[in-house]
């Protein structure tokens, strides 16, 4: 719930100003350049005067530090700068990620999801990835347009934030766009750009691929091996935006390569290869036509943000809270769990509960359990908590068993 409403006040900053966009672009390693490239300098005199907004609309860009957005983390890999670029390119309005999150950063499922879902909030319809990426055919310096990904981490970073949209199952066949494929296509051959299609293999990082694990995966069909993309393209698909995903290969996958992997070489080619990576991208995004990929997902993804900003009070589970807890009820909860006490906390207080009289029993669970106890027993959702559901009724069950304060967390899908 604290996501969601930290995800809206960080739109919002957005919105009011710079605008809404169109198309969201993700800069990896091998866009760079892409911003003096693709936009005129705010500085020039032609754009004295104007608003933020008019500047974007006459094809000059507007960079916002990470850290001026509300909520908005900051990356820590080189070379992911931690700013947002906003342009235009054709007639359509780009937002520009430059800086990334990974899991390996410590960062949860709900941050590396966070670009794509905070681009659908700024009226994006089309989510476009970049990355550097291990090759597993062809020299360093080629992209590869991604068609389908497999996710080696062994975690679905949605379980970790689809609890704060409801829980639904995940569909992922023909999740990345076949027509921008097409166009990339057509624009690598025009400018003569090496590129080919295949699977994109999402490895849990820091470290690079073993020989073993290559070998292995390739003999599963995968093309490029990296350490991002995937969670951004679940999440985008999710939210029901159109997804396109290209790794600029920047060097050989471990056992093929004769040379120690690092990152600097990554680096090199990528800035090697910039010149026709940003010529690629600014005539693929000022040429296309962003659409929504599922208009449905898109509304319903809009909907439950929406519905959070609500007043909490506005929930019939929570209602049901408040009448069943008599008004001289406390709780007590052990203290390793502070970020779990405040939200209940905050919960009760709203209720004008007493926290200071006698004792309360809670029930997570969306079972009738009211004839195993003379005591009341309340429901309360696990999907309140910002906590993904399996942490909550980690939390719940191993809370210790207070005089007068019981938990009961919910078996099943929790």
């Amino acid at each position: 719930m604290n996501f969601l409403k930290n995800l809206k006040s960080a739109s919002n900053y957005i919105l009011e100003r710079v605008g809404s966009f169109d198309i969201a672009l993700v800069l990896g390693s091998g866009l760079a350049g892409f911003v003096p490239a693709a936009f005129k300098p705010a500085s020039g005199d032609e754009f004295k005067g104007l608003s933020e907004k008019e500047i974007i609309d006459r094809g000059g860009s507007i960079a916002i530090p990470y850290k001026d957005i509300p909520h908005m983390p900051l990356p820590t890999v080189s070379g992911h700068t931690g700013k947002l670029i906003c342009g235009k390119l054709g007639d359509n309005k780009v937002l520009c990620f430059s800086g990334r999150f990974h899991s390996y950063e410590g960062y949860t499922g709900t941050t590396v999801t966070l670009l794509p879902r905070l681009a659908a909030l700024c009226g994006c319809k089309t989510y476009v990835l970049t990355n550097a990426a291990g090759g597993a055919r062809g020299p360093p310096g080629h992209v590869m347009i991604i068609t389908d990904h497999v996710n080696m981490a062994r975690w679905s970073p949605l379980e970790c934030s689809t609890h704060q949209f409801g829980f639904k199952s995940f569909e992922e066949k023909n999740l990345y766009s076949e027509e921008m494929a097409a166009k990339c296509r057509k624009i690598c051959a025009k400018i003569d750009f090496t590129c080919h299609e295949g699977v994109y293999a999402w490895m849990s990082g820091p470290s690079y691929e073993t020989p073993a694990e290559i070998t292995a995966l390739k003999e599963m069909g995968v093309g490029a091996f990296g350490m991002s993309s995937v969670p951004e393209a679940q999440a985008a698909a999710d939210a029901g935006l159109e997804v396109f995903g290209l790794s600029l290969i920047t060097n050989l996958a471990a056992g093929i390569s004769k040379t120690a992997l690092n990152h600097a070489e990554v680096k090199e080619v990528a800035t090697m290869a910039g010149k026709k990576m940003n010529h690629l991208m600014i005539t693929l995004l000022g040429e296309h036509s962003p659409s929504l990929a599922n208009p449905e997902k898109a509304k319903e993804f809009s909907v439950a943000v929406d519905d959070v900003m609500k007043p909490i009070a506005e929930s019939d589970e929570i209602k049901k809270f408040y009448s069943t807890v008599k008004p001289d009820s406390r709780y007590e909860i052990m203290q390793r769990f502070p970020d779990f006490k405040s939200e209940l906390s905050s919960v009760m207080t709203k209720a004008k509960i007493d926290l200071t009289a006698p004792q309360v029993v809670v029930a997570c669970s969306d079972l009738d359990l009211t004839h195993i106890s003379e005591t009341p027993i309340v429901t309360f959702p696990l999907k309140q908590f910002s906590f993904s559901p399996r942490t909550a009724q980690g939390l719940l069950g191993s809370i210790m068993f207070y005089p007068g304060f019981v938990v009961i967390a919910s078996p099943g899908r929790c």
